[in-house]
């Protein structure tokens, strides 16, 4: 049988935005295989259709799970292969069918991931996996251990999460990330140690710093080149503006989210100051929340002539903050820790006070922030005319210790390490 032969495997899951973990994926593939021949891009079952549109444009090598894209249906001799040759399986069914509803719900989205990637290794083969930011179904790893893949877990984030906090004793809290077993850990030394206080196994860590804060620091050495890019206007100064998740299953509050928005106004009455917005995701998505509040805002900015939506320019991330005189982010943000270790102005606005005493190390880090709106025009005009904030020792000695930059691997020598 002819099988198709790769070398590493780019997993884009159901969840990821595509204007942000998904591009970063994409451009981490580049770091990996330049010319991305020997790669191919596995993605879940999503309902946006805007990914497939995308890769399929581009004609990179992708394999879309999904019975209405997949050419031939799922055939049955496979489902009861798979039923019939993991005996494990077989009982945990039939266990699970006579208790809980949910357990076999769970049971059943198992099994069907079990079909998938049995279709997967039955007409592809690869050396390597890399899963970006959701760690995906547990039962993956296991296949991939079993065929001898080495799967690598990507964390772009330092959002200064509590370390050892536990809703109880040995139980971690953030349970999306804990029990994750891969073959290696792809992130910065704050996150490789807080994954340890998670119940995950590693056998392979790689420190590659404050993701994207090298293509910042190259970035700014040649802005002129993205001014013409983007057609930027030379003579004005720029202050970024980066979201976050809002709502119940969000990292802001609404009303936190509308300050957010009406300090994004307030900047465009500065003289000589246009604003670059750089939503989580699209403004149709935002609109869609029907918050009549919010609503208003987002429509004063869509008509404002001095705020460019990130999104319609296609600028990514790293280029906006390198061209930026400020950067303003939100709580649990990684922006506002890769442009204060570029050393780029930051402020964060937490109305929401999310940030307080107990949060070690972000606190150590001392990045500006305020809780209040009322103080907002003034704290930022103290940081546009301040000179002394790239210059602050306690920053040095805390990206040292905390993140390790001295020892962290660079991302375009990362194909070295795995």
């Amino acid at each position: 049988k002819n099988l198709h032969n790769f070398k590493n495997c780019f997993l884009l899951s159901e969840g990821q935005n595509l204007d942000n973990e998904i591009i970063s994926q994409f451009n981490f593939a580049k770091n990996i295989d330049s010319s991305l021949k020997d790669s191919f891009f596995l993605i879940d079952k999503s309902y946006d259709n805007i990914w497939y549109k995308k890769f399929k444009k581009n004609k990179n090598n992708i394999i879309y799970i999904d019975s209405s894209k997949n050419k031939f249906y799922l055939p049955i001799k496979l489902l009861l292969k798979t039923y019939i040759n993991y005996f494990k399986v077989r009982i945990l069914l039939i266990l699970n069918l006579i208790q809980v509803y949910n357990h076999s719900i769970l049971l059943y989205k198992n099994i069907i991931r079990i079909v998938d990637l049995e279709l997967i290794f039955e007409n592809t083969k690869f050396n390597k996996t890399f899963r970006s930011m959701q760690p995906g179904m547990l039962i993956d790893n296991f296949f991939y251990e079993e065929r001898l893949i080495k799967s690598f877990f990507i964390y772009y984030s330092n959002h200064g999460q509590i370390l050892q906090r536990k809703i109880k004793k040995n139980i971690s809290e953030y349970f999306q990330y804990s029990y994750l077993n891969f073959y290696g850990l792809i992130s910065s030394k704050y996150s490789i140690d807080w994954f340890e206080n998670q119940q995950c196994s590693f056998k392979n860590k790689i420190n590659i710093g404050i993701f994207n804060t090298h293509s910042i620091i190259n970035f700014k050495s040649d802005n002129n080149h993205l001014h013409v890019k983007y057609k930027l206007n030379t003579k004005h100064k720029f202050i970024s503006f980066f979201d976050n998740s809002i709502g119940n299953n969000g990292m802001i509050t609404a009303n936190a989210y509308k300050y957010f928005l009406k300090s994004l106004l307030l900047i465009t009455s500065f003289k000589d100051y246009t604003v670059i917005f750089k939503p989580k995701k699209s403004l149709n998505y935002l609109y869609s929340l029907n918050d009549k509040d919010i609503n208003k805002l987002l429509d004063l900015i869509v008509n404002n002539n001095k705020i460019i939506n990130a999104l319609d320019i296609q600028i990514k991330v790293e280029e906006i903050i390198s061209i930026s005189d400020l950067v303003i982010s939100l709580p649990y943000s990684s922006i506002s820790y890769e442009s204060y270790a570029a050393n780029i102005k930051t402020l964060i606005l937490d109305y929401d006070n999310k940030y307080n005493q107990s949060h070690i190390y972000f606190n150590k880090a001392k990045i500006p922030k305020i809780n209040n709106f009322a103080n907002f025009e003034i704290k930022t005009i103290d940081l546009l005319e301040s000179d002394k904030f790239t210059t602050a020792h306690n920053k040095e000695l805390y990206f040292n210790k905390i993140f390790d930059i001295r020892n962290s691997i660079n991302i375009n020598n990362l194909k070295e390490k795995i």
